[in-house]
């Protein structure tokens, strides 16, 4: 089981993210978007892997470098914003995600 601190971490970025119920938080499949969002939420230090969907397992490994690019505040990707929370921030590139006729779910 999550501890109250990853749950209240985990609150701030819900907005995004559609969500299953477990007992005490949220465990998130998906965002809307059916992209994932890795990079920094808000608790200095901390990164997040989220929202990997049905490809988690495929990807996985792609998201915990992505992750650690942003801790250790190596030479980011070009997408890194784009998968980070700050893409919510971008209205062209949420405009283009959303009207998309191909979401990518598997």
């Amino acid at each position: 089981m999550v501890g109250p601190e990853w749950c209240s971490a985990a609150g701030q970025i819900l907005g995004h993210l559609e969500s299953l119920s477990t007992a005490r938080c949220l465990v998130q499949s998906r965002s809307a978007q059916n992209w994932p969002i890795i990079g920094p939420h808000g608790v200095d230090g901390a990164c997040i892997a989220a929202a990997l969907s049905g490809f988690g397992s495929m990807s996985a490994c792609a998201a915990g470098d992505l992750c650690a690019a942003w801790v250790t505040e190596r030479i980011l990707p070009e997408y890194a914003i784009d998968l980070s929370l700050a893409r919510y921030n971008d209205k062209k590139l949420m405009t283009e995600i959303e009207n998309a006729s191909n979401k990518g779910i598997l």
